[in-house]
């Protein structure tokens, strides 16, 4: 059975091993960000945390959450028309499962373990960045956690990556209005919905492969 735990500086250099396993089994390397030990050391120890699945001794998944504060790369800054105190956000900051471990909802337990330290740090926004062509994160995420597409904008050295938000006190989320469909790995599709008021909601698998859903949003979801 596996057991969930906070992460101390004693895991990171498993943890890297671990990303790297990550990044070496997909298909497109840019799917994946890739961290140093200095910068997990230093979220771990400062006032972020680090939370792991282990199997004995095996780390078969972790997952990061980052209290950026007033830092330049907070992602508030990334989405037009946000009004939200940057001391009131956390970043989901990175999570990943060991290829031999997929479809036991590891990246799904690790998420609700840093949501709940987000909110006990006092935190009511949580944002993070996707890959457009990583549809089970996105899935994970939008369709079972919550989360909205509020962005898209070049990250990590000009690779493309949506940026998701979710309050954290949200309830269930409910259509606002029409509906439009975008393949993920239309860049200029994404671009011009988002601009147009639109929020992505959902991920699908149709005839033509995966489809991110958006909907027309109520102008309270866009300045919240």
């Amino acid at each position: 059975m596996l057991r969930l735990r906070q992460l101390d500086l004693d895991d990171v250099a498993a943890l890297v091993e671990l990303q790297e396993i990550v990044r070496r089994a997909l298909p497109d390397p840019q799917l994946f960000q890739c961290e140093n030990e200095s910068y997990y050391a230093g979220v771990i120890a400062g006032t972020g945390a680090g939370f792991g699945a282990f199997d004995g001794d095996i780390m078969a998944g972790y997952g990061i959450v980052a209290l950026p504060g007033d830092r330049p790369d907070n992602l508030c800054h990334d989405v037009p028309f946000f009004r939200i105190d940057p001391a009131d956000v956390a970043h989901l900051d990175g999570s990943a499962v060991h290829p031999d471990y997929r479809g036991k909802a590891i990246q799904q337990r690790l998420s609700e373990l840093r949501i709940a330290f987000a909110a006990e740090k006092g935190a009511r926004h949580l944002l993070m960045t996707v890959a457009p062509g990583n549809p089970h994160s996105l899935r994970n995420h939008l369709n079972m956690g919550g989360f909205r597409v509020r962005a898209i904008k070049r990250k990590y050295g000009g690779m493309w990556r949506l940026i998701l938000h979710r309050e954290l006190d949200c309830g269930e989320a409910s259509g606002a209005g029409r509906r439009e469909f975008c393949r993920l790995e239309d860049i200029e599709a994404h671009r011009r919905l988002l601009a147009a008021g639109f929020l992505g909601v959902r991920v699908v698998e149709g005839g033509n492969g995966w489809e991110l859903t958006y909907e027309a949003a109520n102008i309270a979801d866009l300045v919240s």
